[in-house]
């Protein structure tokens, strides 16, 4: 415990692999073998997620405030493609005061967080 190993499979790739805290279950006797960690005794938990990414939603790349709402892409002038825009840097930047659009040589898509 604490300490790193190393496997090794078909002697080509070398994991390290460091273990900081065990779980153990005895599946034959049907109980606990470590009751005071709190460890469940179905077998289905386990393996037990530790931590997990929680969604982001992109923000402008422009203003980085706001949320994006459209999604460009092969753009020119945009820094990198796929580019985020809130709806009011997205008007500000690609069309005029009659809602036209100034240029038409990008893709554009509304972008709806999951």
């Amino acid at each position: 415990m604490g300490k790193d190993h190393y496997c090794n499979f078909k002697s080509r790739v070398i994991h390290l692999i460091s273990l900081f805290f065990l779980r153990i279950m005895n599946f034959y006797l049907g109980h606990e073998v470590d009751s005071t960690r709190g460890c469940t005794k179905n077998g289905a938990a386990y393996p037990i997620i530790i931590f997990q990414l929680k969604p982001r939603a992109e923000k402008c790349n422009r203003c980085k405030i706001n949320r994006g709402t459209k999604v460009t892409a092969d753009e020119k002038w945009a820094r990198e493609s796929p580019c985020y825009f809130c709806d009011y840097c997205y008007s500000l930047l690609h069309s005029n005061d009659d809602e036209c659009h100034l240029y038409g040589e990008f893709s554009v898509y509304h972008y709806v967080h999951d």
